[in-house]
């Protein structure tokens, strides 16, 4: 995307003055360097919010050791300013910050492959009953397993912050299994993460 929203007062974040505490501005300008590399790499068909370069180029970029870079990114995570999966970083929290250009394109693309429903905030009420009458009508067909692209694709709409791999090995695991019952929606599975979520951050 071209540009992402920048607070004026970011430096005030609390996770922020962790690092800024821990390693200055090195960690503090390491931080925004990493969202413009993320940032910079999506577009409507790249959508996983991933960091795509590794700590070798970023630390030849900046100046700063290997070792160093690996050591503050480690603390990124630790603080919950990025989220790491098997090695991949990736900062999801950037979905609530797209650029207006990739919000329409997305939406643009997912009404034409399912309904004639534009998907905005004004018609997000309308959206869940059209899910739940879908689901009513649904139950009797085979549950599908989502790919690991349409749960990101369906984070992302929903500007969710739920780690996508990580709820897709949780439920590969148990077999697409909520309790004893096979899962009938994973939509509202995924919805269900980000409420809990929400919860334990209040």
């Amino acid at each position: 995307m071209k540009w992402f929203k920048h607070d004026s007062t970011a430096n005030m974040d609390a996770k922020l003055q962790k690092v800024m505490l821990e390693y200055g501005m090195e960690g503090y300008g390491l931080y925004w360097y990493c969202l413009e590399l993320i940032a910079a790499a999506v577009t409507p068909s790249n959508i996983t919010f991933e960091l795509e370069h590794d700590s070798r180029v970023i630390a030849r970029n900046t100046g700063l050791g290997v070792q160093k870079v690996q050591e503050i990114m480690q603390h990124f995570v630790a603080v919950g300013l990025f989220e790491n999966c098997d090695g991949i970083i990736s900062c999801l929290k950037l979905a609530s910050r797209t650029d207006d250009y990739v919000t329409r394109i997305n939406k643009l693309q997912k009404s034409e492959q399912s309904t004639n429903i534009v998907r905005t905030k004004s018609d997000f009420v309308l959206l869940e009953k059209n899910r739940t009458d879908q689901n009513r009508t649904d139950q009797n067909r085979k549950f599908i397993p989502p790919t690991m692209e349409e749960i990101k694709n369906y984070i992302f709409e929903i500007k969710g912050t739920v780690n996508p791999a990580s709820f897709y090995n949780h439920y590969q695991a148990v077999g697409w299994k909520v309790g004893k019952n096979t899962m009938k929606d994973w939509k509202a599975a995924i919805r269900g993460w980000q409420s809990r979520q929400q919860e334990k951050i209040k």
